[in-house]
């Protein structure tokens, strides 16, 4: 048994106790002191205190449209609701230091970081974090997190009470790290049962065999009525890693991953992608390339592409897959476009495959981060940080309840519309309140409660849009929408459902990699563009099978190997005092 694996548990649970920080979704919560009350008040009243004199904070931002369509066009990034109500409530004013659209971003980024200019705040991959620390740029927020961390923010970056220790470097707070959950990680398969059951499938596959038969039976029958018999099945792009139309769930049939790094019977730190067991699933995939259950030029296309280019994305809702993997939110998007445009579209989501119809192991990063929210060395008023994070986070969470939405007033409606949550160059996503949702709103759905009691209401930005879309899909089942906000979010059969009941049920591996070592930062790019390269060439049968031993070995003298030997000593001396946030 891993020693290091098991311990976890007794390290959350003092580091809660000693930062005064609380997870709600847990069932046994430590006792609270008066004293880390007292902590937590003192932190609500100076984080919510308005600066005296007004503090200019620097950001910069790859700019897209906003998300909401009924945002005004004379709305812009200086004029936003959020940067009225900082000035007005908090008298912070948040300065635009330069703007590009997204695709112009990371040039531009690089090229102020390259003659030091760095803006107040703004959120940096783990890679620009740790070049940051390098070169130290960063400003110190030890000191400062102890002050202000009240109960947001730490349900923000510390939710787990052990979290907060990726963005320590030399023991001192350098980064907040922007996490997720890590089972959402995890992949899911969703089938068409309309189609399924027009070919006499009943029957949803656990094992790899089942699959397959399934995958042979739909190839022998024109399931779509144009004519033509064996057409592709399964909607596959080019990132096979992709949570939308990737190849997630069979790698994980044979209880393999394509990355991270993960610790073996010796306690080393192994690289996912040249396990050798990769090749079980890659000679299966190259059968079904090779059967035509994958479209044959499926390495040329894209996923994350607008769906109005993407001819995958619309392959998907015109209906030409009844098989689709992906993570737990595909079905608010394409899923709900699908059945927008056929409402008979029955979209399900099937057992984890394995070889033999038990959960297989599945592997997740201990810490999904995707980037760290940063403060320059020179900002003068460091603490401005978390008392635009808590006001962000109150206010999203206000102007989504039922009871502002249906008492507001035209001037607020206003506000609302003008608010652009993708123009904010700082997060306030809490990782648990996806579950932390599903758990609360289930409880008053089994309760059979209209409205939802007070204590069972998350603070958390996502809480009533799930709330709102279990009454829209209650209301009006037929609805698209509202069937994809409720099927991914709150059903028991919906994507959260599934991956929750997966992550807690399967034995768990975990990536124990969140820093950059030097390799990393220089081979890392190339060594993964190398590995896609032969992974799909393998899976189009364009480079044979008993060319993966050679691959490995070319992967570790290209740097795979120094990158390991990096990581393990990283690994073995990773005792990071938590204590420096007492």
């Amino acid at each position: 048994m891993n020693l290091r694996k098991i311990s976890y548990p007794f390290i959350i649970i003092f580091t809660m106790l000693i930062t005064g920080c609380f997870n709600n979704n847990s069932s046994n919560k430590p006792e609270v002191s008066n004293n880390i009350i007292q902590e937590n008040i003192t932190a609500n009243k100076l984080i919510a205190k308005k600066y005296d004199k007004p503090v200019t904070i620097e950001v910069v931002l790859g700019y897209s449209d906003s998300i909401n369509p009924k945002t005004p066009s004379e709305v812009t990034p200086e004029t936003a609701t959020l940067i009225k109500l900082l000035k007005k409530d908090l008298n912070i004013e948040i300065k635009y230091k330069w703007i590009v659209s997204n695709d112009q971003y990371n040039a531009k980024f690089a090229a102020e970081l390259a003659v030091g200019n760095l803006p107040d705040i703004v959120k940096v991959t783990p890679t620009q974090f740790q070049y940051l620390y390098e070169q130290g740029k960063l400003a110190d927020l030890t000191e400062t997190y102890k002050k202000y961390s009240n109960e947001t923010i730490n349900n923000i970056t510390n939710y787990d009470g052990n979290i907060i220790k990726t963005g320590i470097r030399d023991g001192k707070l350098l980064g907040l790290p922007n996490v997720q959950y890590s089972g959402q990680q995890l992949g899911q398969i969703y089938y068409r049962m309309d189609i399924l059951a027009k070919v006499g499938i009943k029957k949803l596959p656990s094992t790899i065999e089942e699959f397959e038969n399934i995958c042979d039976k739909l190839m022998n029958t024109d399931w779509d009525n144009d004519g033509i018999i064996g057409e592709p099945i399964i909607a596959a792009g080019k990132d096979y890693e992709n949570q939308l139309a990737g190849f997630v769930p069979f790698f994980m049939a044979y209880s393999t991953t394509t990355k991270g790094w993960y610790e073996n019977k010796k306690g080393i730190l192994e690289y996912g992608g040249v396990d050798k067991n990769l090749i079980k699933p890659i000679r299966k995939l190259n059968e079904w390339y090779t059967k035509g259950y994958i479209h044959s030029d499926f390495a040329a296309l894209d996923s994350y592409t607008n769906m109005n280019n993407s001819d995958l994305i619309k392959g998907i809702i015109n209906g030409d897959y009844p098989i689709v993997c992906g993570s737990w939110w595909i079905p608010n998007y394409p899923l709900n476009y699908s059945v927008n445009k056929n409402p008979n579209a029955q979209w399900v989501i099937g057992p984890t495959l394995s070889e033999d119809g038990n959960l297989p192991e599945i592997f997740v990063p201990r810490y999904l981060i995707d980037t760290f929210t940063v403060v320059s060395k020179d900002c003068k008023n460091p603490e401005a940080i978390f008392k635009i994070m808590d006001y962000t986070a109150n206010y999203e969470s206000k102007i989504d309840s039922p009871v502002y939405q249906k008492n507001m007033t035209e001037k607020e409606r206003e506000e609302y519309n003008s608010y652009v949550q993708n123009w904010l160059p700082w997060e306030v996503y809490m990782p648990t309140s996806i579950i932390d949702n599903y758990n609360a709103i289930n409880k008053v759905i089994t309760k059979d409660l209209k409205e939802i009691p007070k204590e069972y209401v998350q603070k958390n930005t996502e809480f009533w849009k799930a709330w709102n879309s279990y009454n829209e899909y209650i209301n009006n089942p037929l609805n698209a929408s509202g069937w994809g906000m409720y099927f991914s979010r709150v059903s028991t059969n919906g994507g959260v459902a599934n991956m929750k009941n997966l992550y807690e049920k399967a034995s768990v591996n975990y990536d124990e990699a969140y820093v950059c070592t030097d390799t990393m930062t220089k081979k890392e790019k190339s060594l993964k563009k190398y590995q896609n390269f032969i992974f799909l060439r393998m899976i189009m049968g364009e480079i044979p099978l008993d060319f993966f031993n050679e691959y490995i070995h070319e992967w570790n003298i290209r740097g795979g190997n120094d990158i390991k030997n990096e990581l393990n000593i990283w690994y073995n001396k990773n005792n990071i005092d938590l204590d420096v946030l007492k």
